[in-house]
């Protein structure tokens, strides 16, 4: 059976929920698909910016940001060389403190995901898209996902005007519908301090060590978050090696005050790894079909450009 609305949205992360939940407002008819719908848990998305935080009051979704344990932002500590500088967020047009705010990913995720279900002109649906349909010209005018039901499948096709495809940094899509593809430029890897007081409380931590930058910040009452950016072959995590590098080449390197909860995340806490990848924007040439978020634009999480 096909069914027909105003705009298909694929990918339910931070970019699909915001656009299913404005569209909605605006009197569009959406279908929102998922294929895991199930909280999702990441070590990066966790420090909203200022600007991002604005956009959510713009939109009419700023409780999403409430309710999950939160942290205010106000500014970043920068250390290099034994030495440190505190520097806030400047004031916005109208002369206001602006203030960004940190968590854990999943549950603000879930929040959005909320907020788009419970527009009246959202429909939600897990299931995994296989294929974007186009006609004749090559306009893109629907999709087809495959949905589980208990033990079977079923193969289902909707039908829409404008598909969006936000299916993140492995977007299945991309290779067909732009003309540059991702290039790896490092890691992040990534733990959990606990019951650790920052130098800055309230404050993104930048520090720049010998071989690679370290970042830290609060994403829960007793949690602090730790990136560290690698470049090149990773150490390897199962064996240990990771453990061993942490404690020997980047523990003396971190503010002595926290350099107790780094050791104890480092020997305590589940070391992952994420890919920091560079894909520049590009111009949409295809009728009917639009890339956002991380399936059209990557930059480097810390510093936003092409290298670390």
């Amino acid at each position: 059976m096909t069914q027909q609305y105003e705009v298909i949205i694929v990918g339910a992360g931070i970019m699909g929920p915001v656009l299913a939940y404005a569209l909605a407002k605006d009197g569009r008819n959406v279908l929102l698909i998922e294929k895991n719908w199930q909280e999702p848990d990441r070590i990066v998305g966790e420090l909203l910016q200022p600007g991002g935080v604005e956009a959510l009051q713009r939109l009419g979704l700023a409780d999403c940001v409430e309710g999950i344990d939160g942290v205010p932002v106000h500014g970043y500590g920068v250390f290099y060389n034994g030495k440190a500088v505190q520097i806030p967020y400047p004031k916005n047009s109208k002369g206001l403190t602006i203030m960004g705010k940190s968590f854990h990913h999943g549950p603000f995720v879930m929040n959005l995901r909320e907020a788009a279900k419970n527009c009246t002109n959202v429909t939600t649906l897990e299931a995994t898209v296989n294929e974007l349909i186009k006609d004749s010209t090559g306009k893109v005018i629907g999709v087809t996902c495959t949905q589980k039901c208990g033990d079977e499948e079923k193969n289902l096709e909707f039908l829409a005007p404008l598909t969006f495809v936000a299916d993140g940094i492995f977007s299945k899509f991309r290779k067909e519908y732009l003309p540059v593809q991702p290039k790896l430029r490092s890691y992040f890897v990534g733990f959990i301090m606990k019951n650790t007081t920052l130098p800055y409380p309230n404050h993104g931590h930048v520090i720049l060590a010998r071989d690679t930058p370290v970042l830290m910040y609060q994403i829960g009452t007793n949690e602090v978050r730790v990136l560290v950016d690698f470049q090149g072959k990773l150490p390897n995590i199962p064996n240990g090696d990771m453990k061993r590098y942490m404690l020997e080449h980047i523990l003396p390197e971190v503010p002595k005050e926290v350099q107790q909860g780094f050791r104890d995340g480092v020997e305590n806490d589940r070391i992952r790894s994420m890919t920091n990848s560079f894909l520049p924007p590009t111009r949409n040439i295809h009728e009917g079909v639009i890339l956002i978020g991380d399936a059209m634009n990557m930059r480097h999480p810390l510093t936003g450009g092409k290298f670390c």
